[in-house]
């Protein structure tokens, strides 16, 4: 039996580097789009709002864009070993569980609404144990992902208490 300091960087390499494997970062795969493309999708994104907006008569404040994303909370290493001459791995399930998944919802004036967290888990007990600001839709699921009740929740506690306060 050989054994191995992998905390050792040097052996560790010198290792791969005989079986023919190499370090890999992972990164993502980001589609180029030109400088003139995103005005023109801008451009359009806009004529259509402001075109829906003189149709229906829709107050601006009522206009809400929301994205959500994905925010590390736990650091992670985002590395690993492949053949070499292979250009990207995928690292499969590398965020799953270091993630809380942040949803931000913004008026047309520019106003941030509440924002809504969901974290991992079946109870509540899986929240960070940290201060929320009491402002916050915070929501806890097994997936960790927004569904149907996370939506409905974001709609009851964030967007409706906009409206009636408008």
């Amino acid at each position: 039996m050989v054994y191995i300091d992998l905390k050792n960087s040097f052996s560790t390499q010198s290792l791969f580097r005989r079986i023919v494997y190499r370090k890999c970062v992972s990164i993502t795969g980001k589609v180029t789009v030109s400088d003139a493309l995103k005005e023109e999708i801008g451009l359009t994104f806009h004529y259509d709002i402001l075109s829906k907006l003189k149709t229906f008569k829709i107050p601006p404040s009522l206009i809400i864009n929301l994205d959500q994303t994905a925010s590390r909370f736990v650091p992670g290493n985002r590395s690993t070993q492949a053949v070499i001459g292979i250009e990207t791995v995928p690292i499969a399930g590398f965020i799953d569980k270091i993630i809380i998944i942040l949803t931000f919802c913004i008026i047309l004036k520019g106003d941030f609404l509440p924002i809504q967290t969901i974290s991992g888990g079946k109870t509540s007990q899986s929240i960070p144990s940290v201060s929320f600001p009491s402002s916050l839709c915070i929501c806890v699921n097994e997936k960790h992902y927004s569904n149907e009740g996370e939506s409905l929740k974001l709609t009851d506690e964030v967007i409706i208490l906009h409206v009636q306060n408008e």
